[in-house]
């Protein structure tokens, strides 16, 4: 997986993660993706178990799924460890 690749996958993920939801057409517009990749990555993170949510026509990521929960438990970082401070 190419750094490019990958930053653009968080990308989407990170959009997704705003509670408010997205729909197709802002997600596209806010990604540059053509509508197919963006249905192939919400079918990827409702099978990867990423707690895709949909709200009539708004997409969004629960934060208590399980893949976020896990990942929570191994990125507990410190004000002072992140730089805050």
């Amino acid at each position: 997986m190419t750094k490019r690749r990958l930053t653009r996958d968080l990308e989407v993920m990170l959009l997704l993660a705003d509670t408010r939801g997205h729909t197709i057409e802002e997600l596209m517009d806010a990604t540059g993706f053509q509508q197919r990749h963006i249905y192939n990555y919400l079918k990827f993170f409702r099978q990867a178990d990423y707690g895709l949510e949909k709200h009539g026509a708004r997409f969004s990521l629960n934060p208590r799924a399980p893949f976020f929960r896990r990942l929570l438990a191994h990125v507990s970082l410190t004000d002072e460890e992140v730089g805050l401070s």
